[in-house]
Parts: C-alpha cells; structure tokens; sequence
C-alpha cells in the first residue's frame, strides 16, 4: 500500500552577493571577483513512500534569476574581468523551467540530530532555458549520509559523500551562477562561501562527535572536495581540504544551534548556525 508522504507547493526570492573565483580551483585569491544576483523561484513536490523509509516522487517549478553588479568595493566586479567565454551565462539571463524525479531513503533515528542510522538521496532534474535558449542542462544529485553510533550512542562517527553532476544539451553550457559550488558552512569549512565552482563537484565530510554534557554535543570534522569540468575528473586526487572543531547545542535530540570553526591553507572561518550541518 502507497502513502502520500508530501505535497507542496513553494515560492522563494533570495537576493544574494557572492565571490568567485577562476572557473575551477583556482588557489590565487586575487582572482575573485563580485556580482550579486537575485532568484525567483516557485516550486512544487509531490512524493509517496511505497515501503518503509523509502519515498520517491517527482518535482518541479519555475526559476527567475537575475544577476548584476556587486556592492563589494574590496573586490573588482565580474564583468569587468572575466568573458562570457569563460563564464558563461556572464552577458546574459535567463529564465527555467525545471522538473525531474527523486528518490529517499532515510532511516535516521532522529532527523533533527541522528546518532545512528543513515540517509541516501537521489535528484535528477531538467534545466530547460525558456528566454536565450543557451543554458539547457539536466543536473545529477546524490548524497549518502552514514552514522556510526558507540558506547551507547554517546559518541558517533558520521560519513557524507555528496556529489553533482551536470549534463550540458549538445553545445549549451551550464550558467555561472547553477554551477555547483562547495565551500562554506556545510561542506569545507575552512573556506569562504561558493570559493570553488566548475560543472561538477564532489565533497565529503567525517566528523566524530562526542556528548560533552547534557545539550552540548562537540565534534572534529575534516573536509574534502573539488569541482571539475568533466564528469570522467571527478575521482579522490587533489582534493581540497579543512579541518576543525564544533559545537552543538541540542534539545530533545534536535541541535538547534551549531558552532563551527574551520581551517584550511586559507586562513580560518567562524561559521554560527541555526540548525544541524547536514538536512
């Protein structure tokens, strides 16, 4: 028997300024530039769960970008350095269309701060370019959490692969600002937000947690990922790398509040957020 495990419909706008740099990892930090670009998105999900833990559905929605200028005098804007050779998507915008399929599987003992179980997902989705007719692409997303709990759950090992894979249609390209990225306060954290970007990336994550006291949970993690052009490069060589320290403050087994620091041949980064690393 199938049940109905979510239906929604969800409408977004999110205005963000960010730093690139040089397509790929580029170690030279004066290669970042700025732009800033705002999204318009409205989405829609429909999932049942057939058996157990697994759910599976379809997904889709609208999606308007619209990038510009940024307002970092510290860093040279985007457009003024980089081509649209190099970037694409740099002198001109778009709007999608998107939809695909995914698939779940989550057993968790508690989602809001597991201590045992796992979670493996699977996104395939459609880009189709309704404005320029540049940009179609189809995008590949797959993660796999893994939590290995001992003396009586009080100490956890936790394991994340997370990778994106991108297919371009024929001779389009994947738009600057939908390539994946990696850094920041979820994966590398010894590196500021979006610092690398290409057409595909990989990351992992392995931290061991540790309860300190009642409603402080601390951690030693350590990153590593990287972004490439092609899907055949993405393998373990010349990873990028982080380390550090966190701080987790639980409630009824939920952390609702985290505190990571992060290094990295970068310097260091201080990342405060609400919630758990990992969704």
């Amino acid at each position: 028997m199938t049940r109905c495990s979510s239906i929604f419909w969800r409408s977004t706008a999110t205005t963000r300024e960010s730093i690139i740099s040089a397509l790929g990892l580029a170690r030279k930090k004066a290669a970042e530039r700025t732009f800033a670009w705002r999204s318009t998105s409205a989405d829609f999900a429909l999932g049942v769960r057939p058996v157990g833990h697994l759910s599976v559905g379809a997904k889709g929605g609208y999606l308007a970008v619209n990038t510009g200028r940024g307002n970092n005098d510290n860093v040279a804007f985007t457009e003024d350095v980089f081509t649209p050779e190099t970037t694409p998507g740099l002198d001109n915008q778009t709007n999608f269309l998107r939809g695909g399929f995914f698939g779940l599987y989550d057993y968790r003992d508690s989602p809001g701060g597991p201590r045992s179980g796992g979670k493996y997902s699977v996104e395939y989705m459609f880009y189709n370019d309704r404005d320029v007719k540049l940009h179609n692409f189809r995008r590949l997303d797959l993660e796999i959490q893994q939590y290995i709990p001992f003396f009586a759950k009080r100490r956890v090992i936790v394991l994340r692969a997370k990778s994106v894979l991108t297919y371009p249609n024929g001779n389009q390209t994947i738009p600057f600002y939908l390539q994946p990225t990696i850094g920041g306060s979820n994966d590398l954290r010894g590196f500021r937000p979006y610092r690398f970007y290409d057409d595909n990336a990989i990351v992992t994550t392995a931290e061991y947690r540790w309860e300190a006291f009642t409603g402080l949970e601390m951690a030693l993690f350590f990153d590593a990922g990287k972004v490439v052009p092609k899907r055949s490069q993405i393998n373990f060589h010349d990873l990028e790398a982080s380390a550090g320290v966190g701080f987790r403050f639980n409630i009824r087994n939920s952390t609702f509040l985290r505190l990571d620091v992060g290094a990295s041949h970068e310097g260091v980064r201080i990342w405060m957020v609400f919630g758990g690393i990992f969704p």
